[in-house]
């Protein structure tokens, strides 16, 4: 595989990332965890699942921002006069989708946190491939999180999409999302 070039390979490479990640996570689960009955009886297999699920909605909401990003980059200004159903919707998955995505990324961090101390404390977990699987996911996260920095300096969005400034107070969604900016678009 190649190096990332720009924004747009380097969103592709952070999608597929996710999805390997929700794949490596949840294999890793299943072949390595211990079992009576055939049942897994690591306390994180419940945050596990949920993990996992999540990380497959990030690459969707991914998916849809960066069409969204496409999308936007193939219409010349002149498009955005009056605004149609379909380049509304667009438009919500450009400015909103990657608040959505960064907050998750952000809730994804804490779960792995506590799947962390469940395996590296929990007796039940207690397996050298179970917690080398986990260490796995945790380098995937982070270097999605390196690959959104990366991308926030290369993605270029048309300024012709937002409104202008406003002078009003900034609400809390808006104070959210210059909190959240920093890893990644």
């Amino acid at each position: 595989m190649q190096a990332p070039q720009n924004a747009q390979d380097i969103s592709k490479a952070r999608n597929e990332i996710w999805w390997a990640g929700a794949r490596t996570f949840m294999l890793n689960l299943f072949k390595f965890s211990p079992r009576i009955n055939d049942r897994v009886i690591c306390p994180s297999r419940r945050p596990s699942f949920a993990l996992a699920y999540i990380w497959c909605a990030i690459a969707l909401i991914h998916f849809a921002t960066a069409w969204g990003h496409a999308y936007i980059e193939s219409l010349p200004e002149e498009e955005f006069q009056q605004l149609s159903p379909q380049q509304r919707a667009v438009g919500f998955s450009v400015k909103t989708l990657p608040l959505a995505t960064r907050l998750l990324l952000l809730w994804t961090g804490f779960m792995l946190q506590v799947i962390v101390l469940q395996v590296l404390l929990a007796p039940e977990c207690n397996g050298i491939s179970l917690q080398g699987g986990i260490s796995l996911c945790c380098f995937i996260w982070l270097l999605v999180i390196a690959l959104g920095i990366v991308s926030r300096t290369k993605t270029f969005i048309t300024p012709y999409i937002y409104d202008p400034s406003h002078e009003e107070q900034p609400t809390l969604f808006t104070q959210i999302k210059q909190a959240t900016k920093a890893i990644g678009p």
